[in-house]
């Protein structure tokens, strides 16, 4: 679940040439005065630094989960708009996840990209496929596979994707040959 704590400013800082040079962060006190107005107070004694000479910025302006439907909506949706998640990703609404923006709203992209790879992750061990390695959504028999064919990272593969197309209601079947080196 997304907590306010978590929250950090971003300042990029330059050289003295106004090359970017990596990022400063703050940790957030408060995101609120008394009045309950949004005023962040930050922490000057939280201070961390991230080396970098770029720094992109995922720039969700607004979060728009309206086409969720009232009835979902109400159900997933987090004081600020977004979608409320926990550690997994996963909303109040058994197998429904989400990540990136719509779970924390803007932030510097590389966590908007890794928000939606634990997504993804955690979605596949959610509807029993693991990938193999994962050492967070793996299950054991998946981990020693994977140690079997002497992987020694994640591996997410698949010879059969099938799915109901949204809009024609038609049953879609992909597949290839599975590699017998895969199959257990």
């Amino acid at each position: 679940m997304y907590n306010w704590k978590d929250t950090r400013n971003y300042r990029r800082f330059r050289d003295e040439n106004g090359n970017v040079r990596g990022m400063k962060t703050n940790g957030c006190l408060s995101v609120r005065d008394a009045e309950g107005r949004f005023n962040p107070q930050y922490d000057n004694d939280d201070v961390q630094v991230i080396e970098s000479d770029c720094i992109i910025l995922a720039t969700g302006q607004r979060v728009d989960i309206d086409f969720l439907g009232e009835e979902l909506k109400a159900q997933i949706k987090s004081p600020r708009g977004l979608l409320d998640v926990n550690e997994d990703n996963a909303t109040r609404r058994p197998g429904v996840f989400a990540g990136g923006d719509a779970a924390t709203g803007p932030d510097i992209a590389i966590r908007a990209i890794s928000s939606g790879m634990h997504a993804a992750r955690a979605m596949s061990a959610y509807m029993g496929f693991p990938i193999l390695g994962d050492p967070q959504y793996g299950t054991e028999e998946s981990y020693r596979f994977s140690g079997g064919l002497g992987l020694s990272y994640q591996m997410l593969c698949a010879h059969r994707l099938e799915f109901t197309h949204p809009l024609t209601g038609e049953s879609m079947v992909l597949a290839s040959r599975m590699d017998v080196r895969l199959s257990f």
